[in-house]
């Protein structure tokens, strides 16, 4: 018999995921205009497409944390169910990582070179002043 093949699970559309999680909270709210329970699904899935849509590179590590923040900015202001549009100038901006130097590359004997140079220039230096 033929064992069945382990396919690997297809990877997680996290945009779709965070418009789900957020279009949920918005949900629970019970606001006015609010879509009726059984169009919830098509309403998330038109969310993702119009957020999907807008002229954003869209990146996880950069996107996942202010999308949620926006939603989350959404629903505290919000007293009707909000429309899409409405979620784009809550949109924090971006914070880039900073990437980490390097430990500098100085070896011992030019630091004791240095530290020599020194000493011999502020020795000129006080034999000038005095």
């Amino acid at each position: 018999m033929n064992e069945p093949v382990n396919q690997p699970l297809p990877p997680v559309n996290w945009l779709k995921q965070c418009v789900s999680v957020g279009i949920g909270a918005l949900v629970v709210l019970h606001l006015d205009g609010a879509p009726p329970a059984e169009t919830v699904r098509s309403t998330a899935s038109m969310w993702y497409r119009i957020i999907k849509g807008w002229p954003i590179l869209w990146d996880e590590a950069l996107d996942r944390g202010r999308l949620t923040q926006a939603f989350i900015a959404l629903a505290s202001q919000s007293t009707r169910w909000p429309a899409p549009h409405q979620l784009r100038p809550l949109l924090p901006s971006r914070i880039y990582p900073q990437q980490a130097l390097p430990p500098p590359e100085y070896p011992e004997e030019k630091a004791k070179a240095n530290r020599q140079k020194i000493r011999d220039l502020l020795k000129t230096a006080y034999r000038k002043i005095n």
